[in-house]
């Protein structure tokens, strides 16, 4: 485990060192060194580029300590190794036989510091400014990354929101018309029947629950290549390059609607649920992410309309009829606003009495 979090003091844990050198000896004795002075470490000798590729992939480190001659190996060949990594660790240099000219030259290079051989009191100060140098650079990118979570992905399903999953659909679509070929997919809209049961009946909480098993559970069937995400509510998202045709889409559907077949589960209350499933495709059905989206919606609320537990394609009178319905409903607010709304109707009479029955 990294001790980068923390400030360094000469009461923590011992920091993890990676010591690049080809003397066990000189590794021995600096650790020595450092343990009078206060600062215990930890370290692994390596002094081949192969141990060190495979040190840095298998464990964690707070800090790098190389040497810079060594028989096939010298210390900027390291520094290359740490940033093949990707890892951010100070990386500094503890050799004997290292001119000023060169160390300076070292250090534009990412070589954090320069410390002659045998200045063990130089080089406390040094690991302590590097290890709060490293502490504050994660700092930074825990928050970075807490900012990224809450900007695109969903905090309840963990999964990316809306606007992430129309940003990874359009790169798609965008990489596909760079690359000069016909872009083929299919877009899914999930949305959930009689959801608002759930909450009613038992709870947000619950409802909250179920979200979660619905997400894991599509998590769980679909492949890495396919974009999942909560669109909001209990509306989820699916993108599946590659597929174009209907046969092919179908079969899909059936797919994602298998991951309603066993019963949500909360606090030993079988929930069964359906869902209903609006299908695009692209290019079909549009080319942009917003009017497969749009289209995908318009398709699954036609199955809900008649009853859900289904899917179905996305037509062009599909959105006719959306907008008929639309007027309709307009129509009916003016009426009412302006009186335009009267009742007719025929009574039943009793045929002896003459009353309305």
């Amino acid at each position: 485990m990294s001790h980068n979090d923390n400030a360094v003091s000469r009461h923590d844990a011992p920091i993890q060192a990676l010591v690049v050198d080809d003397s066990e000896d000189d590794a021995f004795l600096l650790r020595a060194e450092l343990a009078q002075r206060g600062v215990a470490i930890e370290y692994r000798r390596v002094d081949t580029e192969v141990d060190m590729t495979a040190a840095l992939a298998n464990d964690e480190w707070d800090l790098i300590i190389s040497d810079h001659n060594m028989p096939g190996f010298d210390a900027l060949a390291a520094l290359g190794v740490l940033k093949r990594s990707g890892r951010d660790i100070p990386f500094i240099i503890h050799s004997g036989c290292m001119s000023d000219d060169m160390a300076v030259s070292a250090m534009y290079d990412g070589v954090h510091d320069f410390v002659q051989k045998g200045q063990y009191g130089r080089m406390v100060p040094v690991i302590e400014r590097e290890l709060r140098g490293a502490a504050a650079r994660n700092a930074v990118r825990r928050a970075d990354l807490r900012i990224e979570q809450l900007a695109h992905f969903d905090k309840l399903s963990s999964l990316p929101n809306q606007s992430l999953f129309c940003s990874k659909v359009s790169a798609w679509l965008e990489e596909a018309g760079r690359r000069g070929r016909l872009a083929r997919g299919a877009l899914f809209v999930i949305d959930i029947d009689r959801f608002l049961r759930v909450n009613a009946s038992f709870g947000y909480e619950a409802g909250n629950v179920v979200i979660q098993q619905i997400s894991a559970r599509l998590s769980e069937i679909l492949q890495s290549d396919v974009v999942l995400a909560r669109l909001g509510g209990d509306e989820f998202g699916v993108f599946v390059p590659g597929i174009g045709e209907r046969p092919s889409a179908e079969v899909f559907a059936r797919w994602i609607a298998r991951a309603f077949d066993a019963p949500f589960l909360k606090n030993g209350i079988e929930l069964f649920l359906t869902p209903s499933i609006g299908v695009a495709l692209v290019p079909a059905d549009g080319t942009q992410v917003y009017d497969l989206l749009m289209n995908a919606e318009t398709a699954s609320a036609q199955v809900k309309r008649k009853g859900g537990n289904s899917f179905r394609f996305y037509d062009r009178e599909m959105n006719a009829a959306s907008a008929e319905r639309v007027a309709l409903e307009a129509d009916l607010r003016h009426a009412v606003e302006r009186g335009e709304l009267f009742l007719e109707f025929q009574p039943v009479l009793d045929a002896r009495s003459g009353r309305i029955v």
